[in-house]
């Protein structure tokens, strides 16, 4: 019944920890919360689920670092790492909120969740997420939702890059998506677009074998793959079988060279696209 601001400094961040070892539940924003709630520049880690509140009949656990639920909190630049289950969780947010420049790593299953809301989430970083899980994990879950997911650099998680499912509209945009086990997996529904998008050298790059009636468009995106899956429209100006040219991404590097085809091969119309006036760099 209040809200919590917690705005720390690149310098002197808040840190949401736990003593000596195991871990602890969540913070959980809920729809008795006041508005304003705000966390900038805090690491979130050691995190692991809330289960059974009170007064909540569904859903019965709240998994993430940061839970959202039925409620708009402000979060932007911080780190969630280490938490056992998810970092960031959002269900049935209020109105269109978001969440932008996280950094999501070495959480036990997912990076971000989010059901049931409208969410734009806006150049965040994921990586080694469910680094030794398995099962249908990724670095940004979405179900049941209007998602732009615009801008984000998604490397090296085990399973899924993207993972969309029980309908809903995702957008994915202007994003990278790199070394995971499957790039972008969609199922039951889920009507996935896919715009200005590198996808490549995931061990699958698309994974739409269940989409369910789904809509999956492709248009001005990049990927090693010779051509598209059956079931996903090449809408245009698609770079097939190519190869991004990124600076060092061994090393972390997805910036790209000069002699990358990627380069002004987006498409010039974003109009709704909900991308930012910056990149990540």
């Amino acid at each position: 019944e209040g809200a919590i601001i917690a705005n720390g400094t690149p310098a002197a961040p808040i840190v949401f920890t736990r003593e000596n070892t195991g871990f602890w539940g969540t913070i959980l924003i809920d729809e008795n919360a006041a508005a304003g709630s705000s966390f900038s520049n805090c690491i979130v880690e050691y995190a692991k689920e809330s289960r059974d509140v009170p007064g909540i009949a569904a859903p019965a656990s709240f998994n993430g670092g940061i839970s959202v639920y039925k409620s708009a909190v402000s979060i932007s630049q911080n780190v969630f790492r280490n938490n056992n289950i998810n970092g960031l969780y959002i269900r049935e947010a209020i109105g269109s909120t978001g969440f932008s420049e996280n950094t999501f790593h070495d959480n036990g299953s997912n990076g971000s969740v989010i059901e049931q809301s409208t969410v734009n989430a806006i150049n965040n970083t994921y990586y080694s997420n469910s680094n030794s899980a398995s099962g249908q994990v990724s670095a940004i879950r979405s179900s049941h939702s209007t998602v732009y997911l615009a801008g984000n650099l998604i490397y090296d998680n085990d399973d899924f890059g993207v993972f969309t499912t029980d309908g809903g509209h995702h957008y994915i945009i202007n994003n990278t998506i790199v070394g995971n086990g499957q790039g972008i997996r969609v199922e039951s529904g889920a009507n996935t677009y896919i715009y200005n998008s590198i996808v490549q050298n995931n061990a699958l790059n698309f994974a739409t074998g269940s989409v369910g009636g789904a809509t999956v468009e492709v248009q001005h995106s990049l990927t090693d793959d010779a051509a598209l899956p059956a079931n996903a429209t090449d809408v245009s100006g698609n770079l097939l079988g190519s190869d991004a040219q990124f600076t060092d991404a061994g090393g972390g590097d997805f910036s790209l060279q000069g002699s990358s085809p990627a380069i002004d091969a987006g498409n010039p119309d974003t109009t709704g696209l909900n991308i930012p006036s910056t990149d990540i760099l």
